[in-house]
């Protein structure tokens, strides 16, 4: 689940360095500002109350789909979810070695990047790959289109009726958010990718 700590203020642009980032609490500072009761946004978004409250406290993580849903209720880009402070317009963002945000599930390790960007379109992270083979989640679909690039390691990647492609170091896809995908990692070592999302 995604792990919760003090969000720092980025400086000049640049991101505060890398802290595990509460969404849970992100989420509920945005509710509360959207002045949405749980069961409203629960209304506007197709998202549970029941799963809105559990991310909210912590007790589960919310898949990409449901963050896009949720950020829709909201009536904001996902990117605002997915960043620290207030909406702002800021010419260039620069992230560090190491200072994206990070946000984990059983599967994946997330550090996103240009997280004071609030108003980008698009979602640039680097993924790691946690699972071995197999995966406990089937593959989903939410809006945008995407493109990863594999900088270490193999996975296989799954979209729409497509069997599994394997991938190494240097290969990358191209890809409709709206067909159910899926990426899981081939061998018992961890594999990153460039991965970014245009919603």
């Amino acid at each position: 689940m995604f792990g919760g700590g003090p969000e720092d203020k980025p400086r000049d642009g640049i991101d505060a360095p890398t802290s595990r980032f509460d969404i849970g609490t992100r989420l509920k500072a945005l509710r509360v500002a959207a002045n949405l009761s749980l069961s409203a946004l629960a209304k506007a978004s197709g998202v549970s109350k029941s799963n809105i409250s559990k991310i909210e406290n912590g007790l589960i993580s919310p898949t990409f789909e449901m963050m896009e849903k949720i950020s829709h209720g909201l009536g904001v880009p996902a990117s605002v979810l997915l960043s620290r402070g207030n909406p702002g317009q800021i010419g260039i963002s620069l992230t560090k070695n190491g200072q994206g945000i990070e946000l984990d599930d059983p599967q994946y390790q997330f550090e996103f990047l240009f997280s004071d960007l609030q108003n980008r379109r698009m979602v640039p992270f680097v993924t790691t790959v946690t699972s071995h083979g197999t995966s406990s989640r089937a593959p989903a679909a939410h809006k945008g289109e995407e493109f990863f690039y594999v900088l270490s390691g193999a996975v296989d990647f799954m979209s729409g009726e497509n069997e599994r492609i394997a991938m190494g170091p240097g290969d990358a896809v191209y890809f409709d958010s709206n067909k159910p995908h899926l990426v899981v990692n081939r061998t018992s070592e961890q594999s990153r990718l460039l991965w970014v999302w245009l919603e």
